[in-house]
C-alpha cells in the first residue's frame, strides 16, 4: 500500500499494485486522480510517503538516486507528457545522449543519431535545441528516443529473463544474444522505429484532414486538389519504409557475417541450421514489438493531439493509424527472413579447420 503527498494534496492513497513479466496495463482516471504520482513512484522518481515500491527485489525506495538512475536507464523508462528534452542541448546531442550513457563514444552515437534524425525527416534541424523546435517535432524526437532506448533495454531485460526460463534451443540462443549485446537491436531497429513514428501520426492526421474536407459543403476546388499532396506523403512514407527495411535485412546479414565463425562452431558442435535460424528472427522479434507498440502509440497521440489542438476537437479517434506498427512489425519480419537463405550458404562448419 503506497501513499503519497504533495503539500495538502493526497495524490496517492493506499495504492497497491503488482506487475509480472510480460504484463501490459493502462492506468486511466481523471486529471488528478494521482495517474502521474503513481508512475513517478514506479519509475523511482518519487519516493512514497508511506508503503513501498519493489523491481526485481530491489526497494525501489530505498536506493540511492545512482543506483535509480542506473535501472532507469538500463531496465525501464519515462516517456514523459512534454518530452522533457534537455533544452541546453541540440536535437542531435538529445538523441545521441542514450546510446553515449550506455557505452557508445559520442562520435559513434553523434554519427548514429544523425542518420536517425535525416530519415526521419529533420535534417537542417539538427543544431536547433528543443525550444527552438515545433512542439510537434520536439514530441517526435522524444517519442522516437523513447521508441529506441526502449528497443535495447527490453532486448537486456528479454535476454536475462530467457537465458533462465529458456526451454527451446532457439529461445536460447537468441536470449543469450540479446543478454550480451542488447543495443545492437536498438541500433538496427532506430529507423524503423522513426519511421514507425511518423507513419503513424500521418496516418492520423490523413483521416482528420480528410474528415475536414467531407464536412465542407462546397471546395474552392476539386478533392483531389487537396489530397494530391497527402498522397505524395503517403508514397514518400512507403519508400522510406522500404529503404529502413532494406537496411535492416543488410544489418542482419551483416550481423551474419561477423558472427560467421561463433555460427560455425555452434553448427558443429550439433546446433541445427534451422534452430540457429529461428533463433536469428528471435533476436529481431522480441526487442521490437514492444518498441513499436510505443513508436506507434506515440505517433497516434501526437496526430490526434494536433489535430485537436488545430481543430478545437470534434474528430473522430484515428483507429487505422494504429494498424501501422503491427503492420511494420509483420514486414520487419519479412525482411530478416531475407538473410536465412545467407545462414544456410555461409555457415559451413568445414571452414573452421583453417583457424
Amino acid at each position: 500500500m503506497t501513499s503519497s503527498r504533495y503539500g495538502r494534496t493526497q495524490a496517492l492513497r493506499g495504492a497497491s499494485l503488482e506487475l509480472r513479466a510480460g504484463e501490459i496495463l493502462a492506468v486511466t482516471g481523471a486529471s488528478g486522480s494521482g495517474k502521474s504520482t503513481l508512475l513517478h513512484c514506479l519509475a523511482g522518481i518519487v519516493r512514497p510517503d508511506s508503503g513501498s515500491v519493489t523491481y526485481a527485489g530491489e526497494r525501489l525506495d530505498r536506493l540511492p538516486e545512482k543506483r535509480l538512475s542506473e535501472l532507469r536507464r538500463t531496465e525501464f523508462g519515462v516517456v514523459f507528457q512534454f518530452g522533457q528534452l534537455i533544452p541546453e542541448l541540440t536535437a542531435l546531442d538529445n538523441v545521441a545522449l542514450p546510446l553515449m550513457l550506455a557505452g557508445t563514444g559520442r562520435r559513434a552515437a553523434q554519427a548514429a543519431a544523425g542518420e536517425w534524425l535525416e530519415r526521419f525527416g529533420v535534417r537542417g534541424q539538427e543544431q536547433l535545441r528543443p525550444g527552438e523546435m515545433s512542439g510537434v517535432m520536439g514530441a517526435i524526437l522524444a517519442v522516437g528516443a523513447g521508441a529506441v532506448w526502449l528497443s535495447g533495454a527490453t532486448a537486456r531485460l528479454t535476454g536475462r529473463l530467457l537465458a533462465c526460463r529458456a526451454r527451446s534451443a532457439a529461445v536460447l540462443i537468441a536470449a543469450g544474444r540479446l543478454r550480451d549485446d542488447p543495443w545492437a537491436a536498438a541500433r538496427t531497429h532506430a529507423a524503423v522505429l522513426l519511421v514507425t513514428v511518423v507513419g503513424t501520426g500521418f496516418v492520423g492526421l490523413r483521416q482528420w484532414m480528410l474528415e475536414v474536407l467531407d464536412s465542407q459543403r462546397q471546395l474552392a476546388e476539386g478533392r483531389s486538389f487537396y489530397t494530391t499532396g497527402l498522397d505524395l506523403t503517403a508514397a514518400a512514407l512507403v519508400v522510406a519504409l522500404a529503404i529502413t527495411l532494406s537496411g535492416l535485412a543488410v544489418g542482419t546479414a551483416e550481423s551474419l557475417a561477423t558472427r560467421r565463425r561463433g555460427l560455425a562452431a555452434q553448427t558443429a558442435a550439433g546446433v541445427p541450421r534451422s534452430v540457429l535460424g529461428r533463433a536469428l528472427l528471435l533476436e529481431t522479434a522480441l526487442p521490437l514489438a514492444p518498441a513499436l507498440l510505443l513508436a506507434g502509440a506515440g505517433g497516434a497521440v501526437i496526430g490526434f493531439g494536433y489535430a485537436v489542438l488545430a481543430e478545437g476537437g470534434g474528430w473522430s479517434l484515428p483507429w487505422v493509424s494504429l494498424l501501422v506498427p503491427f503492420a511494420v512489425y509483420a514486414t520487419c519480419l519479412l525482411a530478416a527472413t531475407t538473410a536465412l537463405p545467407l545462414l544456410r550458404r555461409t555457415v559451413r562448419p568445414a571452414e573452421l579447420r583453417y583457424a
